[in-house]
């Protein structure tokens, strides 16, 4: 009779013989949400390389891409042959021209976006500037994306005949342009009117301007106000665990009660497992700081819960298919064969002391029971017939008058009647 295949996926998985995939997906995910205020509000930009084949040869672009993060507009992009401050300042300027000076600009730590060059424009124009680190809640994942969905509709991007490296960067610079305008046209979402494009022609109100203005300024406070709210919390057992974990780990947490949320669906052995592996790689010299966040550490969670879950479902596999108690019968089976075959060994090598023992544990039996079990007598015929069948039998004889009298747990006249029966 066949068993279905979740049966027999079920039996692979229950005997390690199969490792069942499970996405992440399936579990909750700490992700803290960005607050967008109003377009101009807060600008992200980032630089990816771009790659050109033009004939045999192959020329590689640096692609400084600009997006509101309000209207999801592409306001502005630079081509150049690396990345370079230069570039970040021209990035800047044709927005600003566009649509004038951003609230704020967000980007991440590299050598060109830390240049003295680059803060000094974003202060002449009275930019905020905030900076995005790994695992953290400011995010690039806005701009990251532009650059995939660029890519997918480009690439692969060959171009044939003679040319000169800068006729394929205006290439580039054109198939960019028109992206951004194909980008742009459209709305975004199915109940929006507007463009993007559209958006950035949104004037804000002087409340809105200062509303944004006073949040942006103090999202570096988050921490402080983070660790106020844990304080004045009154929480459960698990929501208890999860402060201590944010305490003892100094771990960044912008939205606390979406991260309180977050992980008290999981288990509570989850959590104080991915608490003590946080600890051994935070300890480490190599252990980057950017990483002390609530993200990084709800990811640990999820994977350990995720391991948890997999051994429960093995061990009800292994009770319903009845796995354990086959294995357990297979292994006294084997064991009881393996001993069997010791003792036959045992026998054929040592055929005196086997018929010594026989004839020493009836006459235990018979003492103890008032018999002798027929596991001795056939023990002691089967070992006597053995040393009769070899040549020098006389010889084994003589050793089992020694193993029998050797025996000081029985008194001598006892000793001399086994002599004799043997």
């Amino acid at each position: 009779m066949g068993k279905s295949r979740k049966i027999v996926t079920d039996i692979l998985i229950a005997n390690d013989c199969y490792e069942e995939k499970k996405s992440a997906l399936d579990y909750p995910t700490y992700k803290p949400r960005i607050k967008r205020y109003y377009p101009n509000a807060q600008v992200v930009f980032d630089g990816s390389e771009i790659k050109i084949t033009f004939g045999e040869n192959s020329y590689k672009f640096n692609l400084e891409l600009f997006k509101d993060m309000k209207s999801k507009a592409l306001t502005s992009f630079v081509v150049s042959d690396e990345e370079t401050a230069e570039a970040v300042c021209e990035g800047i300027e044709v927005h600003r021209q566009k649509h004038g000076p951003p609230l704020s600009v967000l980007y991440d730590n590299s050598k060109a976006n830390l240049a003295t060059k680059v803060e000094k424009l974003l202060e002449i124009h009275g930019i905020e500037s905030i900076k995005a680190y790994p695992f953290s809640p400011e995010t690039k994942a806005d701009i990251e994306g532009e650059f995939g969905k660029l890519k997918e509709v480009i690439y692969p991007l060959k171009i044939s005949g003679d040319t000169e490296k800068d006729i394929a960067r205006s290439v580039l610079v054109t198939i960019v342009r028109l992206y951004m305008e194909m980008r742009n046209g459209p709305p975004q979402c199915g109940s929006c009117h507007w463009g993007p494009g559209s958006l950035m022609n949104y004037v804000p109100t002087e409340e809105e301007k200062i509303k944004a203005a006073e949040s942006l300024a103090t999202q570096r406070e988050r921490s402080k106000a983070m660790r106020e709210k844990l304080e004045s919390a009154v929480a459960s057992e698990k929501e208890q665990l999860i402060m201590g974990i944010i305490e003892r780990n100094r771990l960044e947490v912008s939205s606390f009660d979406r991260f309180l949320k977050t992980l008290s669906r999981y288990d509570k052995r989850a959590l104080e497992e991915a608490e003590e592996d946080f600890y051994a790689y935070s300890t480490r010299e190599s252990f980057q700081e950017t990483k002390r966040t609530g993200q990084y550490f709800a990811g640990i969670v999820r994977n350990k819960q995720m391991d948890i879950d997999r051994a429960k479902k093995k061990e009800l596999l292994r009770k319903r298919y009845f796995i354990d108690e086959e294995w357990k019968k297979r292994r006294e089976e084997e064991k009881r064969i393996k001993e069997e075959k010791e003792a036959e060994q045992r026998m054929k090598k040592y055929p005196e002391k086997e018929v010594s023992n026989g004839l020493i544990e009836g006459e235990k039996s018979f003492k103890t029971l008032g018999m002798v079990p027929r596991f001795f007598t056939d023990k002691v015929k089967q070992g006597l017939k053995i040393i009769i069948s070899k040549q020098n039998w006389k010889t084994y004889l003589g050793c089992l008058k020694q193993e029998i009298m050797s025996v000081t747990e029985l008194d001598l006249n006892k000793r001399l009647d086994l002599v004799k029966k043997s």
